[in-house]
């Protein structure tokens, strides 16, 4: 192409007879030119340099190594400003009227053929561009396709994760439509996802549900913050109505803002009607605990009751028949008095029975620890069932092992009502043989030891079928032993509940016809201490019982002691007026704890003050403390005993707190009341000893 339309390019151009080696388009102006180049692109672009128009064209076409042309100078003469134009300008070559023909033609054609050859690389290399372009392209569909694989993996797997939990999960876009829920959600709900998607709180709840829900979220969303809330909701669909414990949260996108919430929906309905239940439950448990400890109370006073209402004419049956076996009485009337003493001691050991059992059953009955010689106290049960055992021809032994510690501290007298229980059984139902006691220490310690007691008798034996249930009770092996010889049947029942309270387990061995082994362990605190002083007295030799009596009414008559007598039992009173009389004491009596109180500020000191506990208008109890009052600022306080029938452990707290100093427990037998004289003998005022009358007055 010819960017020039002067008669001078037209000339060198036919003269080197350019048309002929390829085609030739003149342009007239630079426009037109511009539509040449546009239509189709040209090899070679000829070029006046000394045109201003066309030096400024081909700038803005200047060829690169890339260019399918090149251009060419056509120069009328050889001035070097146009040369050096004509360079600047990109021209491959120049050529002058006077250029040898051969060489220009040779020039061109050389152009024409690297633009050939360089149309045919470029055009090749498209080809292999757009191959490659297409196998990127390829490639990358590929990639696309597997990534979009993999992310609708990962989000099944997503779903499937989320729908796994247990808990009710949702998620809403920043405009509160739910873009997403869990299986829990949907099936709390009852909805499926196309029902839930897209939807907002009004298109699922009640409209004064949605209004508040929204205004929750829109609060999350404003603030950030995380929300926990618990509120009944309605469901449009079914009309239920159920309590749900809302979490609820925002997400946030990349810049932190927030652009949605997620949240939890538990439904707690029916843990909220099983707490109410749980609740009702507690109260009804409650108020039964509360009846419980009112019955367990009335049953205790109950026990109380029975207690003082069975042992107090006891104390009478028994008292009045021991001061008559005193009296000069025929063979006849002798006889008589025993069968009433021994029928009254048989009553009262069924009553003891019965109370320890009922106090065992409401909790009352309590252990008191105090160091005992063991030996000793075994030796002493023996003993007092020599008699009986030699009455029915049997062999009666104590074994003692060699390691066995002497002294223990524990509960002497419930482990002596164990082992009489225990072997009074054995002699009852052992016609011939022998009945043992085997003590041994099991374990040893430097404080603690366990000793293991084992009584065994060649008797009648117990059923095996029998042998599971002979500690309950009210149960004996048959019922015919009960008529054969007698009893409740708790008397194995209360060994098994003490050695139990102990901290023991009672076990039977028993062969029908050859005998029974019962055996048990219990653990002790070891006694290091010495021996007390009272202990070791008893080991020295002393005189006979008649003459210990003897001597202990010797030593009472001898001070003529001034006594108050505090009972309302008319029986009794009588009772204890004519034993101390029969001591030599002068005795007041008192009807109930008013009197009791008033003959104290009325007669001055008393030696001793026999208080009954159960009184009409002042029970023992205040009356004590009353007189403790008075003689506070004396110097003198008179020991007060209790009188008492109830033998609860509560009673005799209650005893030492009102202020009182010992107890007896009904039925009291004479040697009792002289135990107690002589033990305070030494605080006792005479007869004669009066205080001013105005002492205790206040």
């Amino acid at each position: 192409m010819a960017l020039a339309g002067s008669g001078a390019i037209r000339s060198i151009i036919e003269k080197f007879a350019l048309s002929d080696v390829c085609d030739i388009y003149f342009a007239d102006g630079m426009d037109n030119a511009e539509n040449i180049f546009r239509e189709r692109t040209p090899v070679i672009l000829f070029f006046d340099p000394s045109d201003k128009d066309c030096l400024d064209f081909l700038r803005g076409k200047k060829p690169s190594p890339c260019s399918l042309y090149e251009t060419a100078a056509l120069l009328e003469g050889k001035s070097p400003k146009l040369v050096k134009l004509a360079f600047d300008a990109g021209a491959s070559f120049i050529i002058y009227p006077d250029s040898d023909i051969q060489e220009v033609e040779g020039m061109v054609r050389n152009c024409v053929a690297r633009c050939r050859c360089k149309e045919k690389c470029l055009a090749d290399q498209k080809k292999m561009g757009q191959e490659k372009l297409e196998s990127m392209l390829h490639e990358k569909v590929r990639e696309n396709e597997q990534t979009k694989k993999k992310l609708i993996h990962q989000m099944s797997f997503i779903q499937r994760l989320i729908d796994t939990i247990p808990v009710p999960i949702f998620y809403k876009d920043s405009k509160l439509r739910f873009t997403g829920a869990n299986e829990a959600l949907l099936k709390t709900l009852g909805l499926t996802k196309e029902e839930m998607t897209g939807k907002r709180a009004e298109d699922i709840l009640e409209p004064e549900d949605a209004r508040f829900t929204n205004e929750v979220e829109k609060d999350i969303l404003a603030s950030g913050e995380i929300k926990t809330y618990e509120r009944k909701m309605k469901l449009r669909k079914n009309g239920i109505e159920k309590l749900f414990i809302f979490h609820k949260a925002p997400y946030l996108d990349e810049d932190g803002h927030s652009c949605g919430i997620v949240g939890t929906a538990v439904d707690i309905s029916d843990r909220k009607n099983l707490e109410q239940s749980l609740q009702q439950a507690i109260t009804r448990s409650n108020i039964m605990a509360a009846e419980a400890i009112v019955a367990n109370q009335a049953k205790s006073e109950f026990l109380a009751n029975m207690s003082h209402e069975i042992r107090t004419p006891m104390n009478g049956i028994m008292g009045m028949t021991e001061l008559l076996l005193e009296t000069k009485l025929s063979k006849e009337q002798e006889d008589f008095a025993d069968s009433i003493m021994i029928s009254a001691e048989a009553l009262m050991a069924i009553i003891n029975d019965i109370l320890d059992f009922s106090k065992i059953e409401a909790g009352k009955m309590e252990l008191e620890l105090a160091p005992f010689n063991l030996p000793m106290v075994m030796d002493k049960i023996i003993k007092l069932f020599s008699p009986r055992a030699t009455e029915k021809g049997l062999s009666l032994r104590l074994s003692v092992g060699k390691s066995m510690p002497q002294w223990i501290e524990g509960d002497h007298t419930r482990l002596r009502q164990i082992i009489s229980n225990l072997i009074g059984n054995a002699i009852k139902f052992t016609e011939k043989g022998f009945v043992s006691l085997n003590i041994s220490c099991e374990e040893k310690y430097d404080a603690e030891c366990v000793i293991r007691f084992c009584v065994e008798d060649s008797g009648i034996g117990i059923p095996e079928e029998k042998i599971e249930y002979i500690f309950e009770k009210f149960t004996q092996a048959e019922s015919s032993i009960t008529r054969r010889y007698g009893g409740t049947g708790l008397g194995l029942a209360i060994c098994h509940q003490l050695v139990s309270i102990m901290g023991g387990e009672i076990n039977v061995k028993s062969t029908l016809g050859k005998g029974s082994l019962f055996s048990f362990s219990i653990p002790f605190a070891c006694h290091r201490e010495e021996m007390p002083e009272l202990e070791r007295k008893k080991r020295q030799p002393t005189a006979s019982a008649k003459e210990e009596k003897c001597g202990m009414e010797k030593e009472i008559r001898r001070n003529k002691l001034k006594i108050l007598i505090a009972e309302d039992n008319p029986i009794n009173r009588k009772l204890a007026l004519t034993v101390l009389e029969d001591l030599n004491c002068s005795v007041e009596l008192a009807v109930n704890g008013e009197e009791a109180v008033k003959k104290f500020m009325d007669y001055g000191e008393f030696a001793i003050i026999f208080m009954d506990i159960e009184m009409p208008l002042l029970n023992g109890y205040e009356a004590t403390r009353k007189i403790r009052k008075l003689e506070e600022g004396t110097f003198r306080r008179v020991p007060i005993i209790a009188q008492t029938a109830h033998a609860l452990n509560g009673e005799k707290d209650e005893c030492f707190h009102s202020g009182m100093d010992d107890i007896i427990t009904k039925p009291i037998k004479k040697i009792d009341l002289e135990h107690i004289l002589l033990k305070y003998c030494h605080e006792f005022p005479r007869e004669d000893h009066v205080l001013p009358p105005d002492l205790y007055q206040k």
